[in-house]
């Protein structure tokens, strides 16, 4: 054999076709991107903070008064001076009472600013919005920690050694995939706030009732057995008593639900208007003055501020992911869950018929109930919608 026409080994080695390097640190910078890109993006497409702060019922003891004289909604009137106990707070400053001579809650809500002790209050307030905001920061971090690992894993997978162009679409297709997943992390429940429970029978009666949610209890008011339920003695006239002998107007809880929710129909109203809407839709939907006046005093700070009011109401969604366990059985029921979101501009609608959601008229033993959840548009809403 011509010994000129061999290759030598090294002649072999620099002809042979180099193996592609793995960019170690371009993989590294394009991972940590990644993570500043999609927490930000679950930060701004599904607001954790202002889930975490704008939890309305925050649990305090204490007690205070005022300077002034107070009229509950239902005419009574309590001079000044009076001391109440403080039953909940809300980050707003509102206040949710206890009238310690009767026990029972005030229909009617104030505000820190108008108390003897607000700068306690308000501290205390401050405090605890602080804590949710680091909680929904270290939510945030653990989202970007789990999208860098994610997204190295991705780009080891496929070697990353492309071109530009192609770096760039990989880095976004990996970006839109891991927020879709971290949107469904953070987002997968919707939080169920302040639902309220009213028990009407026609004559004082021993009553149990116990919860079926798909999903996690957060708060209860008094306090819940998770396998006893609530055993309270009701009064025609709503009011509760527990074995203590302490009185409620109603049984209250909060948690986050797997609810489904059904967006096809429902009312788009200006934030102006929000009010005479939700008088005139609580009624149609079975909510006597008393009732309403709770729900529009718990929900109004949450909505006169937007342009409009994108506003549904969940109750066969609901039903299936918050059922009721009441002995005796009651002989009408009438839910009311409004699930809603803010919007810039008006939303076409096709509108329901309220009154065909709950029974026309109350009749025997009534419970009502009525709650809300704010929908937190995601990642998904916002790049279809």
């Amino acid at each position: 054999m011509d010994n000129e026409n061999q290759i030598r080994p090294e002649e072999a080695a620099e002809i042979r076709p180099a193996k592609p390097k793995k960019n170690k640190l371009k993989i590294f910078l394009f991972s940590i991107l990644e993570g500043i890109i999609v927490a930000a993006m679950v930060l701004i497409a599904t607001g954790p903070i202002d889930d975490y702060c704008n939890s309305m019922f925050i649990e305090y003891e204490g007690k205070t008064s005022f300077d002034h004289a107070v009229t509950d909604y239902d005419g009574t009137e309590y001079p000044a001076g009076t001391e109440f106990e403080i039953e909940f707070l809300s980050r707003y400053g509102e206040m949710w009472l206890i009238d310690p001579a009767t026990g029972r809650s005030l229909t009617t809500h104030f505000r820190t600013d108008e108390t003897v002790d607000k700068d306690e209050l308000k501290t205390y307030i401050k405090e605890y919005t602080t804590n949710a905001r680091n909680m929904a920061y270290l939510k945030a971090a653990i989202t970007f920690a789990a999208v860098v690992l994610a997204a190295s894993g991705i780009f080891f997978a496929i070697n990353f050694n492309l071109k530009t162009c192609g770096q760039v679409i990989v880095l976004i297709v990996t970006a839109v995939i891991c927020a879709i997943l971290a949107f469904f992390w953070n987002s997968y429940s919707a939080r169920a706030k302040a639902p309220v429970v009213y028990l009407y029978p026609e004559e004082d009666t021993e009553v149990n009732v116990r919860l079926l949610i798909d999903g996690e209890l957060n708060a209860t008011y008094p306090f819940y057995d998770e396998e006893l339920g609530w055993n309270v003695t009701a009064a025609p006239d709503g009011t509760l008593t527990d074995a203590e002998g302490r009185e409620y107007p109603y049984l209250f809880w909060e948690g986050d639900l797997k609810i489904d929710p059904d967006l096809s129909l429902g009312f788009c109203v200006k934030g102006e208007d929000t009010v005479p809407f939700l008088e005139k839709s609580l009624k149609d939907l079975g909510l006597n003055d008393k009732e309403a006046a709770a729900f529009i005093s718990f929900w109004l700070p949450y909505m006169k501020d937007s342009n409009y009011n994108v506003i549904t109401f969940q109750t066969y969604a609901y039903e299936d992911a918050a059922s009721m366990d009441i002995s005796p059985v009651p002989d009408t029921v009438i839910r009311v869950n409004m699930l809603w979101y803010p919007s810039d501009s008006f939303v076409e609608m096709k509108e329901p018929d309220l009154k065909s959601m709950n029974p026309a008229e109350r009749s025997g033993f009534t419970v009502v109930e009525w709650g809300g959840e704010k929908y937190e548009r995601g990642i998904l809403s916002t790049l279809f919608r």
